[in-house]
């Protein structure tokens, strides 16, 4: 594998345990599932997941949503921020095209963080369509297109 797999890779960790954490209906399971009598190996089995986690779900008095501790976060793109921001415009916002020079730079994150720091900068583009009138018999419109159709046993393509 890859060095730049294995780091793509690692960045993805903490959200894909994200998803693993406990929700407040799991905790109030596992919480009326033991006061019921049911072992924590058999709680562990029924809501499909580890014993420690039913253990450490027994010992809390009230389920808490998770919380991420980002104290020590440390971007990659902080030495790259203002070189980005007067980049994005000349390049129109192009993640990609940011990734792969910033890739030439030396940059050892991900193209995933160049987009997510691009997105909030990009203008919001409608795609609107501009309707008009014009006076009966000026304009007209065809739309054209075929089928096959079976006439008996034969197949034959209608064009119309």
């Amino acid at each position: 594998m890859s060095k730049e797999i294995e780091m793509d890779q690692n960045t993805l960790q903490p959200l894909m345990l994200e998803s693993q954490v406990i929700k407040e209906g799991q905790h109030i399971a596992i919480k009326e599932l033991y006061a019921a009598g049911t072992p924590k190996r058999a709680i562990a089995r029924l809501l499909g997941i580890d014993i420690k986690t039913v253990r450490r779900q027994l010992k809390k008095a009230d389920w808490g949503a998770y919380q991420r501790d980002n104290s020590d976060y440390k971007s990659l793109l902080e030495g790259e921020q203002e070189w980005l921001i007067s980049r994005m415009k000349e390049v129109g916002y192009n993640a990609i095209v940011l990734f792969r020079e910033l890739k030439l730079k030396g940059y050892k994150g991900s193209y995933e963080t160049v987009k997510r720091f691009v997105y909030p900068y990009r203008e919001k583009q409608s795609k609107a369509c501009v309707q008009f009138e014009t006076a009966p018999g000026e304009q007209s419109q065809v739309d054209w297109g075929s089928a096959w159709v079976w006439l008996g046993d034969t197949e034959v393509k209608v064009h119309f």
